[in-house]
């Protein structure tokens, strides 16, 4: 499936890496995204050490970018949220291509949470 193709609304889908996205709420959306765009910094903060854990780091760093670019094209969103995202995953994908042997242990426990919750059966 091409990445650059548009999404049909509410629903973002990029089948490669099984990430969906639906927004049921999207104005609780927005200020999530607004959040995540503002707490990047330490988020992003390097523990220092290499070696495999930089592996679970690039994997968190491919799909939350991916969730953050697909949220970006769902239509009903703000102009501010989409910005908000689109930066965001920018910023994510820079920063670990600038330092990457370091592990963010932050952002790969984020990543671990959301992938318990987002597997968790109802």
């Amino acid at each position: 499936e091409n990445e650059d193709e548009e999404v049909d609304p509410p629903h973002a889908h990029h089948d490669g890496t099984n990430i969906g996205l639906q927004v049921s709420d999207v104005t609780a959306a927005e200020h999530a995204v607004g959040a995540i765009e503002i707490l990047l910094p330490l988020i992003l903060q390097g523990s220092g050490d290499s070696g495999t854990s930089t592996q679970n780091t690039k994997r968190a760093v491919a799909e939350i970018s991916m969730l953050l670019k697909n949220f970006s094209k769902i239509e009903g969103i703000s102009s501010e949220a989409q910005e908000s995202s689109k930066n965001a995953a920018y910023t994510m994908i820079k920063y670990c291509y600038d330092t990457p042997t370091t592990s963010k242990p932050t952002l790969e426990q984020s990543h671990m949470n959301w992938i318990r919750k987002r597997f968790r059966p109802s």
